[in-house]
C-alpha cells in the first residue's frame, strides 16, 4: 500500500452511490471496483424460521445482517410475522433499522457486533429463562452450536462473476487498494460476505477506510474500525477511531 504517491488506488463498490463518488476520482486516481452480492432467499430456511417463530417459550432470533431481514420479510412470497413472545437481537444498527421497516421491534443490539457479545447480552436480558436461540443469516461459520443455539440459513450470497470476485479479493487482501471506500452501510455487510470471517475484520483494521455516509461510518465504527468520514455538508474529512469496543 502506497499512500505517499499522488496516484492512489481506491476500492469502490458497484452501485449508484459508489459510481457517483468514483466519477470524482477517476480522473486523478485508479479505481478498483468491488462486486456486490446478490442475496438469494432460501425457502427451506424461511420455513424453518416460521416454525420456530410461533414458539411460546422465551425464544430469541438473532438477525445477522440486513440481507437476511430482506430474505425473511421481503421475499415476494407473502407476509412473515414473528410471534409477540419472540425476542429479537439485531447485529448492528443497520440491521435494526431494516427490521423497523417491517415493524419488528429489536430488544438488543450488541456491541461489538459479534456472536459472543450477542449471547452475553441475551443471557443478561433473560437470565435463566433463555429458551431456544436461532441465528438467522447466510452462514453458520464461526457460530457456536449447542442444544439451544440453532443456525437457520435464510439466504445464499451470490456474485455474477466469480472470476472477478476471486481477482478483486486477491488484490485487496494483497494490499493493492490504498483506500477502501464505503458509501452505504450495506457496503460493510457486502464486504464481510466477500471475505468471510476474521479475514474481513483483519483487512478493515489494517486499511485506510473512508465512509461516504453517516450510516456507513456507524456500521464501520460498530466493528472498531478507524474511519475517515467525509462530511458532505462541510466538505471536510474527519478521522475517528472507535475506542468503545
Amino acid at each position: 500500500m502506497n499512500t505517499d504517491s499522488e496516484l492512489l488506488t481506491y476500492a469502490v463498490f458497484f452501485g449508484s452511490v459508489g459510481s457517483e463518488f468514483a466519477e470524482k476520482l477517476k480522473a486523478d486516481h485508479r479505481l478498483l471496483w468491488i462486486p456486490r452480492v446478490k442475496p438469494r432467499p432460501l425457502g427451506r430456511g424461511i420455513i424453518d424460521l416460521a416454525q420456530a417463530a410461533v414458539s411460546d417459550d422465551d425464544t430469541w432470533v438473532i438477525f445477522a445482517d440486513p440481507f437476511c431481514v430482506d430474505a425473511v420479510f421481503n421475499n415476494g412470497k407473502g407476509t412473515f410475522e414473528l410471534a409477540d413472545c419472540i425476542h429479537v437481537c439485531a447485529m448492528g444498527k443497520t440491521t435494526a433499522s431494516r427490521l423497523r421497516e417491517f415493524h419488528v421491534h429489536t430488544d438488543i443490539i450488541p456491541r461489538p457486533t459479534l456472536v459472543d457479545a450477542a449471547l452475553d447480552s441475551i443471557i443478561r436480558f433473560s437470565g435463566d429463562n433463555v429458551g431456544s436461540i436461532y441465528y438467522v443469516g447466510e452462514s453458520a461459520d464461526n457460530v457456536p452450536l449447542s442444544g439451544k443455539f440453532l443456525p437457520i440459513r435464510v439466504y445464499e450470497a451470490e456474485f455474477e462473476d466469480q472470476f472477478e470476485v476471486t481477482r478483486v479479493k486477491a488484490l485487496i487482501a494483497g494490499g493493492a487498494a490504498d483506500i477502501l471506500v464505503f458509501s452505504q452501510a450495506d457496503d460493510v455487510h457486502n464486504f464481510e460476505l466477500l471475505f468471510r470471517g476474521a479475514l474481513a475484520g483483519q483487512i478493515l483494521l489494517n486499511s485506510i477506510v473512508r465512509a461516504e455516509s453517516e450510516a456507513a461510518f456507524n456500521a464501520l465504527s460498530e466493528r472498531g474500525v478507524a474511519v475517515r468520514y467525509f462530511d458532505p455538508e462541510r466538505y471536510e474529512d474527519h478521522t475517528f477511531t472507535s475506542t468503545g469496543l
